[in-house]
Parts: structure tokens; sequence; C-alpha cells
């Protein structure tokens, strides 16, 4: 009989099979605050990502702003330059 051999060969205490289900509880407990690290840490990046994009969209409008007032302030010169000089 196999089956008779097989639950010879698996004799388990219950303090046993609570033990194995102690330490199994435990891991996976240490894989869920893990896993709410690892999204914590994806959260601080996509936050730090989104805050670069917005500088540099910032940092874009001045440059464009400057360039606008370069270019009136070269046209200023140029009317300038042409009408009294």
């Amino acid at each position: 009989m196999p089956d008779a051999e097989a639950s010879q060969a698996i004799r388990m205490t219950p303090d046993d099979v609570a033990t194995a289900v102690g330490k199994e509880l435990d891991r996976r407990r240490g894989q869920e605050i893990e896993h709410k690290e690892h999204h914590a840490f994806v959260q601080k990046m996509i936050e730090r990502e989104e805050r670069k994009q917005e500088m540099w969209e910032k940092i874009k409008a001045q440059v464009l702003g400057w360039g606008v007032i370069a270019l009136v302030g070269g046209i200023g010169t140029a009317v300038y330059n042409y009408l009294f000089k």
C-alpha cells in the first residue's frame, strides 16, 4: 500500500504544522513589506521625473521669453540706428 507508506513518511505534529505556517506567514509579510517599499520607491521616482519635466518646461518658457526680448531689442536697435544715425 503506497498510501500507508506515504502517510508514515510525512508525520507532522501540530507544533510542526504551526511552525511551518508561521514561517510561511512571516515570509509573506516580508514580501508584502518589500512590495510596499518598492511601490514607495517607484512613486518617488515618478514624482522626481515629474518635477524634472516641470523644471525643463519652465526653463524652455524662460529661454523663449528671453529670445523674444532679445529679438525685439535687436529690432528696436536696428530701427533706432537706421532712423537716427
